[in-house]
């Protein structure tokens, strides 16, 4: 019988080569420690996720990042869900993994790469499935109204207090490119990373940190991703929005979330393996 512990400080370089082993092996092993030691404050929960040891080496892991934030005037902590591998000869000790992270107390829990083979145990688990839909905008140079800042040097003064910490904890990411878009002291901040939809380029954005702003300014952010990313196809997450704000929407990946309180735009995808683990392909 495997063991189930914690995956601390001193087990993210083997569970890193687990999961570059096992898992994905185009990632890195850097790259996976980078996201085992990714967390969105000091939050005290002694761990990066759970692995299973059996005869002293690990033969599962589940890993996860945690993000504590305030939503509405309450501080929140999250647990986003990532790279649930277990060897095969293991694989009916599974759950014993989920059920170890899902036995932390307080927090809400948010798995953004939801697969067909790990959709069912969320379900019976009562997680329950966020809105699919991917509103798609097409990039035209049109004029455009409010300015948008993509130099680093620039973003550091811009960005102030929580803004300026999400911007320092994502920036060691190469395939993140981080924006301001608006003007004067009103910004709202974008992670964006380049993908392909339907064999054309995609920008996909993966967080808005003011939607109002988002589409006040729409137009310079597709404007500047035609003139100088040469992407034709912007494309942002239905559920951010309290209405979508294009007719033309694909459905994508599902993402799940178990939670009493916390609504879907709650959950972002800051922390997440959205963010930290660099993937190829195309994307629905």
């Amino acid at each position: 019988m495997s063991r189930v512990e914690a995956i601390d400080p001193t087990s993210i370089e083997e569970t890193a080569s687990f999961l570059h082993r096992h898992l994905n092996s185009r990632i890195p092993i850097e790259v996976w420690a980078g996201i085992l030691n990714l967390r969105g404050r000091k939050i005290e929960t002694g761990n990066a996720g759970f692995l299973l040891r059996y005869q002293g080496q690990v033969v599962g892991v589940y890993g996860a990042v945690y993000a504590e934030r305030k939503v509405e005037g309450r501080n929140e902590v999250f647990c986003n869900l990532h790279s649930w591998c277990v060897l095969e000869a293991h694989r009916s000790e599974s759950m014993a993994l989920l059920r170890a992270l899902l036995g932390q107390k307080g927090l809400h829990f948010y798995a953004p790469t939801t697969s067909p083979l790990t959709a069912p145990f969320f379900e019976v688990l009562r997680f329950r499935y966020l809105d699919p839909r991917l509103c798609m905008f097409f990039n035209l140079p049109r004029p455009a109204r409010g300015q948008l800042v993509s130099h680093p040097a620039r973003l550091e003064k811009i960005f102030q207090a929580e803004t300026r910490r999400i911007f320092e904890d994502h920036r060691s990411f190469p395939w993140i490119e981080q924006l301001a878009l608006g003007e004067k002291d009103q910004w709202c901040h974008l992670l964006l990373r380049k993908r392909r939809w339907k064999g054309l380029g995609c920008a996909e954005v993966l967080y808005l940190e003011n939607p109002a702003l988002f589409l006040r300014y729409r137009s310079r952010l597709q404007r500047w991703l035609f003139l100088h990313r040469r992407l034709p196809i912007l494309r942002v997450e239905a559920r951010f929005f309290e209405q979508p704000p294009s007719k033309f929407t694909a459905i994508g990946h599902p993402q799940m979330v178990l939670s009493r309180s916390m609504k879907g735009r709650d959950f972002l995808n800051l922390y997440t393996d959205r963010v930290a683990l660099a993937t190829d392909g195309e994307t629905p």
